[in-house]
C-alpha cells in the first residue's frame, strides 16, 4: 500500500475524493494524464460491458428460438404493401412477445441467486 500511496503522491493529476481519506484504486491509468480509476469504477465498467453483451446475445437467442413458433410472428405473412396500421400492429405484437419472453428469462435468472 505504501508503494500505491507513493504513486499517488507523484502523480500531479490525482486528487483524493474526500480529503485525506485513503481509497483503493488501480495504480494504472488508461492515459498518462488521467487519474487512476477506483476499483469500483473499473467493476462498473466491466459489468456494463458484460451486461451489454449479454443483452445482445439474449436478443439473438430469443429471436433464434422463437423463430420456430409462427404463432408469435404472424408478421411474416405480411408483405411490404400491407396497410401501415397492420405493419405497425405486427411490429408491436412482435415486441410484446419478445418482452414477455425476456421478462420470464430475467425472472428465472433473479431466482437463481
Amino acid at each position: 500500500m505504501a508503494n500505491l500511496n507513493k504513486l499517488r503522491q507523484n502523480n500531479p493529476h490525482w486528487q483524493p475524493e474526500d480529503g485525506d481519506r485513503e481509497t483503493k484504486s488501480s495504480p494504472c491509468a488508461s492515459h498518462y494524464n488521467e487519474r487512476p480509476k477506483e476499483f469500483s469504477e473499473i467493476y462498473e465498467e466491466v459489468a456494463s460491458n458484460v451486461i451489454d453483451d449479454i443483452e445482445h446475445q439474449l436478443f439473438e437467442l430469443i429471436n433464434e428460438y422463437a423463430e420456430d413458433y409462427d404463432e408469435l410472428f404472424w408478421n411474416r405473412f405480411l408483405t411490404d404493401d400491407a396497410p401501415v396500421e397492420l405493419l405497425d400492429a405486427a411490429f408491436e405484437n412482435y415486441h410484446e412477445h419478445y418482452d414477455n419472453i425476456f421478462k420470464i428469462i430475467m425472472s428465472r435468472l433473479n431466482n437463481t441467486k
